[in-house]
């Protein structure tokens, strides 16, 4: 009897077609409890990683998002600066201090992210 629970095919050797249906119904509640179970189990599970997680490093997705944010920045002002000092609409000596400044909040920011990254280990 291919496709039949071992308990389902016992049932229906033994029982009267009433006392099958009662018998499957049963089976199907237990079932259908120990699923809905599962399901709040798995859900509790998931909500307590995820505010686990959120314990371990507050606001990690805002920072992250700064990092980039203000990394990006810094190395889209360094690359224009760099191509104004190559073209010569700037003094030179005034344009590397702020070019030097766009790099470090660039490499700056990388670090930052590297040390949470690594830090919080999720």
């Amino acid at each position: 009897m291919i496709g039949f629970e071992p308990t389902t095919v016992r049932l229906r050797i033994e029982c009267s077609t009433t006392e099958l249906h009662r018998h499957t119904m049963e089976i199907i509640v237990i079932n259908h409890e120990a699923m809905i179970f599962f399901m709040q189990v798995s859900k509790q599970s998931k909500s307590y990683h995820k505010l686990k997680a959120e314990a371990k490093a507050p606001y990690r997705f805002i920072r992250w998002f700064l990092y980039l944010s203000l990394g990006s920045s810094g190395m889209i002002g360094g690359i224009i600066l760099l191509m104004q000092i190559i073209s010569g609409n700037k003094n030179i000596q005034q344009a590397f201090p702020d070019f030097f400044l766009q790099i470090g909040i660039a490499c700056f920011m990388y670090w930052l992210f590297r040390q949470d990254r690594f830090k919080t280990k999720l």
